[in-house]
């Protein structure tokens, strides 16, 4: 079994809604995770297989760490 793990920072800049589009193709629907070290609650909205929206609690600046996961069958 492999993976393939994605892992970027993307900036909210006054906005409470980032959409990202992945780097890297994927045949599957993949897990995306993401986290801020800042005080804002931060959650994955949607995904699909080339793209997810990433939300936070309220609008702001923000480093937000976005994680991309995806298992490929053997």
């Amino acid at each position: 079994m492999s993976f393939s793990v994605e892992i970027k920072e993307i900036t909210f800049t006054e906005t409470d809604s980032v959409t990202y589009t992945f780097t890297m193709p994927y045949n599957y629907v993949p897990i995306v995770t993401a986290s801020s070290t800042q005080n804002v609650n931060v959650f994955v909205d949607s995904v699909t297989k080339t793209q997810a929206i990433i939300k936070t609690s309220q609008k702001g600046t923000y480093a937000v760490h976005v994680h991309v996961i995806a298992r490929h069958s053997c």
